[in-house]
């Protein structure tokens, strides 16, 4: 209890023990006073009203600062016509007090009467928040926030996408690696895949992705391709006015960022790759909404949101498409650079022109109206993807970059190197050299792009078991494991140690038949 409220009740017990003691127990005010150890004047005081008279205010002396009180509210005056960063601080006031009027004060002591002058020459007009109704299926918020995510063992900084339905104040989030016009339309489109349809009119700040220009009062110059994603959706835009004044306008999308940074990312949140970190996030806030509840509402959010839904406009018959059209040549290094991070391609791109679909989440890279590589979307600046398919061809005229290459580093972490792969690699160096190790270790990662993996560990397994690592006798060994109809045989091929990789969805992309 505050220290204040407490002394002010045990005054009033007071009060109430004078009024009794000199009411019906008989004492004189001389008695009272002796008895509660007070002056008199308070026992009258006590006898007059059973409420304790407010204790008087003494105005605070300034014995040192108040021969300059004049001059320095001159000062302040003055700074009312000057640019606010060019204006005096309490410090600067000090400062001048000790250059020109000699004056022997303390900071401290200037700055808390700088506060009280500030107060009487400006006096701040406090701006009223008036509650707000929102019909369901009426409006929704959006907005970003930084969030800081474990990627891979890597802390990392990146922008949470928020959107909040002002009704139910149900709300979507996604991270993404930053806050580019893609990901801003990606997160809007799961958005309203989660909550099952459209609001009608959704609230923004004047973020670069929707505005291009701030007009006079709400009018804005909209960009173009943000028009035409809201025309295809239906739903209305409305933007905050910029600057200070407009922050309480959007508080319910702004509390709710804070919420969510505290409540689903303490801990850090960590995984593997972006989409796990989402998946998780995702399975955090369906839990949360169940109980959560809204100030003093009755109900959840998730069932005001069950009553609001189906009030929303219904969904589109298709995507808009948030994928950013970009093109790209590649390097000698048969990468592409989009947004300062690479991007591998087969190696016979290399210097051909190649068109790039980047979207929130990942890129697909064609040439000439074909799939060539999927990959998922990259954080840092000067980060690399790196697919070692993509360059065996290579290795085999240039055996020699194979151990350092960082393809190979990056297959390792990602597990498409397996430790089956690191085993035979080894067992061939230690028999044929490090040479040739080299190209029947890439003869077994080509035969990925004909069999599935399950099939070739089971054919790097028995070639060793024959103690013959040759890159053809773990095909014979691999289709062998998938011939069908022969059980014998399947029952003696040699167990899978790893887990299985499925290839099928990069086979689809680079237009190969899926090994069955």
């Amino acid at each position: 209890m505050n220290s204040k409220i407490r002394k002010k009740i045990l005054r009033v017990e007071l009060y109430e023990n004078i009024r009794r003691g000199v009411n019906f127990e008989g004492l004189s005010i001389r008695g009272a006073a002796s008895q509660f150890k007070v002056h008199r004047r308070e026992v009258r005081n006590a006898l007059a009203s059973a409420i304790p008279p407010e204790r008087k205010v003494v105005p605070k002396r300034r014995p040192k600062l108040g021969q300059y009180e004049a001059t320095v509210r001159k000062w302040l005056a003055e700074d009312a016509d000057l640019p606010r960063k060019q204006r005096h601080t309490a410090t600067r006031i000090w400062e001048r007090l000790i250059d020109e009027c000699k004056a022997d004060v303390s900071p401290s002591a200037v700055r808390v009467m700088v506060k009280e002058l500030r107060a009487e020459i400006t006096p701040v007009v406090p701006t009223a928040m008036i509650p707000q109704i929102h019909s369901p299926g009426e409006s929704a918020d959006v907005d970003y926030g930084d969030v800081y995510v474990e990627i891979a063992g890597e802390l990392v900084k990146a922008k949470m996408f928020a959107m909040r339905l002002s009704c139910s104040g149900k709300a979507f989030h996604v991270v993404y690696a930053s806050e580019a016009q893609e990901c801003f339309f990606d997160g809007h489109e799961k958005a309203f895949e989660a909550f099952g349809g459209v609001p009608g009119t959704i609230r923004y700040d004047n973020l670069s992705s929707a505005v291009q220009k701030v007009l006079v009062g709400r009018e804005r110059v909209e960009n173009e391709r943000f028009v035409a994603f809201r025309s295809h959706w239906g739903f209305i835009s409305s933007f905050c006015t910029p600057g200070v004044e407009g922050a309480h306008e959007k508080g319910g999308i702004e509390g709710e960022i804070k919420r969510a940074r505290r409540s689903y990312f303490v801990p850090v949140l960590s995984g593997a790759t972006m989409a796990e970190i989402n998946d998780k996030l995702h399975a955090k806030v369906a839990q949360h909404d169940l109980r959560r509840h809204i100030e003093y509402r009755r109900n959840t959010v998730q069932e005001d949101f069950e009553k609001e839904k189906p009030s929303l406009m219904p969904l589109a018959a298709e995507s808009f498409g948030s994928a950013r059209i970009l093109f790209a040549k590649v390097d000698a290094k048969s990468r592409v650079s989009v947004r300062s991070m690479h991007y591998s391609v087969p190696v016979s791109l290399i210097g051909k022109g190649v068109q790039v679909a980047l979207s929130g989440t990942d890129l697909t890279i064609s040439y000439r109206d074909k799939v060539v590589a999927h990959h998922q979307r990259l954080i840092r600046r000067g980060d690399s993807s790196l697919v070692l398919d993509h360059y065996l061809e290579t290795f085999n005229r240039k055996p020699g970059a194979f151990p350092s290459s960082v393809p190979l580093h990056q297959a390792k972490t990602k597990g498409t190197f397996t430790k089956e792969h690191e085993a035979f690699l080894k067992e061939a160096t230690r028999i044929y050299g490090d040479k040739v190790a080299i190209l029947e270790v890439v003869s077994v990662l080509l035969l990925g792009r004909r069999l599935p993996m399950t099939a070739i560990v089971a054919g790097i397994n028995g070639a060793l078991a024959m103690n013959t690592p040759k890159g053809d006798l773990v095909e014979i060994k691999a289709r062998a494991y998938l011939e069908p109809g022969d059980t014998k045989r399947l029952e003696d091929a040699p167990k899978v140690s790893s887990d299985p990789i499925d290839l099928t969805r990069y086979d689809q992309l680079m237009n190969r038949p899926v090994a069955s």
